[in-house]
């Protein structure tokens, strides 16, 4: 994007001590040890390869929680280690690392005290590296960081596990509470406008409709929060969070002004042991776009693209129904039909339309959420006589009336 730099998202590591992150048996593709070497074993490695392959520069890298796996410690110090020295690789200017509820040791297995110890010593502070953040972080439950021109506020959202009235019922969700609340209301009024506004946080901060389990864990307080980034009063806002593995793009509540959500996939969790989710590993590139924003007229607009982990193979470009696609676009808030129309009098004049002419004509489309984006293609089948298909050579859609 011009003017901003791209962020990478890791969410969701759960670095175990196996010897073998690709034995079957192993909780996580991501191991504090490797018997065997090789790119194909670590996704930290290929997704370097990735990057350079596709030439995408990184400004900025979010963690959004869980590094370890059941509050393991060594798993803790070698994902902050990894994180940092994969800052180094890609030439990143920031880091960001927010604890997840993996990394709490709410159930008391290493210390009979306090259940922050052992993420609170790591060294660089958690979660920007320097020490006012760190104290921020660790009493109001949050702090505020500027990366050139991104706002980065990284929320506690893990603060009471171990605690509270309930701590059996307190470590199952997140919390921000009501002093966080008003003490984030007091700086974000203090602050000028920022041209770009991030939270980061472990829990969603909203329900999660596509988790179909009993329990949903999002965080108390969190409809207050979005409300809150929603008003339009502190700028534009995208919040991204983890916890659930769920990849996620949507708009929160609010007029125009709503909060965009960004729920991230686990970068390394094996789906497999979980048989509630189908969803792929995946790491995010989250882009913000100048001149789409422009040409569309919204506040702001750009991607989210995706690459999903594949053992033996390596990050691949996402594709299929499960999980954030490739090139997810955001920013278009219209509704589908008008679109729709506009985009079936270009096929009819043209009759075969590829689907980077589509977009050159209308830039809309590119800013559409994936949801957006497929009901518009539902309403050209059925309302417009128009077809979709993917070219088997390049793999990109292509748009024709049928006959």
């Amino acid at each position: 994007m011009s003017g901003s730099p791209n962020i990478l998202i890791i969410s969701d590591i759960h670095a175990v001590t196996a010897t073998d992150a690709s034995a079957h048996a192993s909780r996580s593709f991501v191991a504090t040890r490797h018997s065997t070497g090789g790119l194909e074993a670590d996704p930290f490695d290929q997704l370097v390869v990735k990057l350079q392959e596709e030439q995408i520069q990184i400004g900025l890298i979010l963690c959004p929680g869980d590094l370890t796996d059941q509050a393991e410690p060594t798993g803790l110090s070698y994902v902050t280690s990894r994180l940092r020295a994969l800052k180094s690789e890609l030439g990143a200017t920031g880091l960001a690392i927010l604890p997840g509820n993996h990394d709490i040791d709410s159930r008391y297995r290493y210390d009979d005290a306090d259940s922050r110890d052992r993420i609170m010593r790591l060294r660089p502070h958690l979660p920007f590296g320097d020490r006012q953040s760190f104290l921020e972080f660790w009493t109001e439950n949050f702090s505020i960081r500027e990366f050139e021109d991104v706002r980065v506020v990284a929320l506690n959202s893990t603060a009471f596990h171990g605690g509270g009235k309930t701590p059996n019922l307190e470590m199952e969700h997140g919390r921000i509470s009501a002093f966080t609340l008003d003490s984030l209301t007091e700086r974000l009024g203090a602050l000028p406008a920022g041209k770009i506004n991030i939270l980061i946080c472990h829990h969603h901060p909203l329900r999660n409709n596509l988790i179909r389990e009993v329990d949903y864990s999002e965080m108390s307080g969190g409809h207050a929060l979005m409300q809150l980034l929603g008003s339009g009063a502190y700028g534009q806002w995208t919040v991204v969070h983890g916890h659930k593995h769920r990849p996620r793009l949507e708009y929160g509540p609010g007029g125009g002004s709503a909060a965009l959500v960004l729920g991230a996939a686990s970068f390394s969790f094996r789906v497999q042991r979980d048989a509630l989710n189908n969803s792929p590993n995946q790491f995010h590139v989250l882009a913000y776009d100048d001149e789409l924003a422009t040409a569309i007229r919204s506040d702001h607009a750009g991607h989210v693209l995706s690459w999903n982990w594949i053992l033996e193979t390596g990050w691949t470009r996402a594709s299929g129904e499960l999980g954030l696609p490739h090139d997810a676009g955001f920013g278009s808030r219209s509704g589908p039909n008008v679109l729709a129309g506009d985009i079936a009098t270009t096929v009819k004049t043209m009759s075969f339309v590829r689907w980077d002419q589509l977009t050159a004509r209308h830039p809309e489309l590119l800013a559409k959420l994936p949801s957006d984006v497929e009901q518009i293609l539902k309403i050209l089948n059925d309302q417009h006589n128009i077809g979709c298909a993917l070219d088997n050579r390049t793999k990109e859609r292509q748009l024709a009336v049928r006959s």
